[in-house]
């Protein structure tokens, strides 16, 4: 009786921590989009309207786009360690805290009209130190959630804690098609650009406190990360001779990951909207619609990836972004806007292909290391790859030597999903590993090792 007890707390505790991860990964998406598509109307706001097009788009890249994704690994490589140390939960709590605080900052913000360009660099600080908290977020909520999850729903519970993305942008989408329908854009003196583009940064407030009270009141501490002895240098043990290899093969999958999001999440609003001219609020329902769709497709992902591998499905979406998705989005720069409906399309073509690759991502990394140090690898592994992926916008205004600057993007998608490829034929399929067996090992990372084997051989 006493273990049907057991059994029944462990599934209730895993639930909670799932709709923790879940609400976590919301909370973060939609704070970390927030200046990418509520700010795409309103970059006069903050920008000198004298440069032109391409260099406020560069701009706006850097300042509401990449210089989070900077952040990320900075945040990982000081919460890793936290979650490591004293918990995924304390780690998670902290993170919210953080990144809530930095989004209450961001839309508290004057304009260059009153500060001139001390407000975009201002801007550009709070986002890279709200990026170092979305980073420590990855570090916490996720792995901790998947730790709970029975062996056999790895793939389900992992692409649910990631369905909080498409779902974030969804909805963020739908938010600023709704607030540009009732609030006149484009100068920087419209009621948009001066008030407007707040509304959302405000709602992101609400919601990181509404995460930070759920959190604390429901979720439990991982029982696998307190069943093992804790590290007392989770990095060095990382980038050990035994760890490191792969390590780097999840860098290079990630890499492929964060590219071929970039250049669609990052570029497309601002493609269709300044560069096809194409009217925002339209711009704005198609983005939310394939983003809907990606979402949609999430848990079908997620157990297609437990049945056949995530391994082969990983490598299946790279070729996708090779050879499918890359020439809709020639197709689409090259014709330019016709009407809604192909446009739709289109934009569905290119983004639901590279939304699908983070329904496996959660499962995958967090497969791909010990308990010990599994907070700092998942951290790391899932964000330092942004670093050099967040950059693309300085390659494609440097490639617009050679390439028309509309079409720069594709070249960086097209190597996302090489990478990706790459990526998921260096490493092994562990979807069938089983945390449980490190709670008795001595030490744990060795019987990772042999777990790990055991379940390659046994595919």
């Amino acid at each position: 009786m006493g273990d049907v007890q057991s059994a029944a707390l462990n599934l209730v505790r895993g639930r909670n921590a799932l709709r923790g991860a879940e609400f976590a990964f919301f909370v973060d998406a939609f704070d970390a989009y927030i200046p990418v598509l509520a700010l795409a109307p309103a970059q006069v706001y903050f920008l000198p309207p004298s440069i032109s097009p391409a260099t406020r788009a560069t701009i706006a890249y850097l300042v509401f786009f990449t210089i989070s994704w900077v952040g990320r690994p900075l945040g990982a490589f000081v919460f890793g360690h936290l979650g490591d140390t004293i918990g995924r939960r304390k780690t998670t709590l902290i993170s919210i805290g953080g990144f809530g605080l930095c989004t209450l900052a961001m839309g508290l913000l004057p304009g260059y009209a009153s500060w001139g360009l001390v407000a975009v660099s201002v801007f550009g600080i709070v986002r890279l130190i709200g990026g170092m908290f979305i980073g420590g977020e990855y570090t916490g909520a996720a792995p901790l959630a998947v730790e709970y999850a029975p062996r056999t729903s790895r793939g389900l519970w992992g692409a649910f804690c990631n369905i909080g993305y498409p779902s974030a942008l969804a909805v963020n989408t739908a938010l600023t098609f709704v607030l540009l329908k009732f609030i006149p854009a484009g100068s920087a003196m419209a009621p948009y650009s001066l008030w407007g583009w707040r509304i959302p940064f405000f709602i992101g407030v609400l919601l990181a406190l509404a995460m930070f009270a759920y959190y604390y009141r429901t979720v439990p501490e991982s029982e696998v990360w307190l069943g093992v002895t804790k590290p007392r240098a989770p990095l060095e043990e990382l980038f050990s001779r035994k760890q490191v290899w792969r390590f780097c093969q999840v860098f290079i999958l990630m890499l492929g990951a964060w590219l071929t999001l970039n250049t669609v999440a990052g570029s497309l609003p601002t493609l269709l909207h300044v560069v096809l001219g194409v009217d925002s609020s339209l711009s704005t329902l198609v983005i939310f619609i394939s983003t809907a769709i990606g979402a949609l497709l999430f848990p079908l992902a997620g157990m297609l990836g437990q049945a056949i591998g995530r391994k082969s499905l990983y490598a299946i979406i790279g070729i996708v972004n090779i050879v499918v998705t890359p020439p809709v989005y020639v197709w689409l720069v090259a014709s330019g806007y016709h009407n809604p409906v192909s446009l739709a399309i289109a934009t569905i073509a290119i983004q639901v292909p590279t939304l699908v690759v983070w329904a496996l991502v959660t499962a995958y990394i967090t497969e791909s290391f010990p308990t010990r140090v599994r907070a700092s690898g998942y951290g790391l592994g899932f964000s330092l790859a942004t670093i050099p992926a967040a950059f693309y916008s300085v390659g494609m205004l440097a490639m617009s030597r050679w390439v028309p600057y509309s079409y720069t993007q594709i070249v960086f998608l097209a190597l996302g999903g090489l990478l990706l490829l790459a990526g998921a034929l260096l490493g092994p399929d562990n979807r069938l590993i089983d945390f449980s067996a490190e709670l008795s090992a001595k030490p744990a990372r060795q019987t990772f090792a042999r777990v790990s084997e055991g379940s390659s051989a046994a595919e």
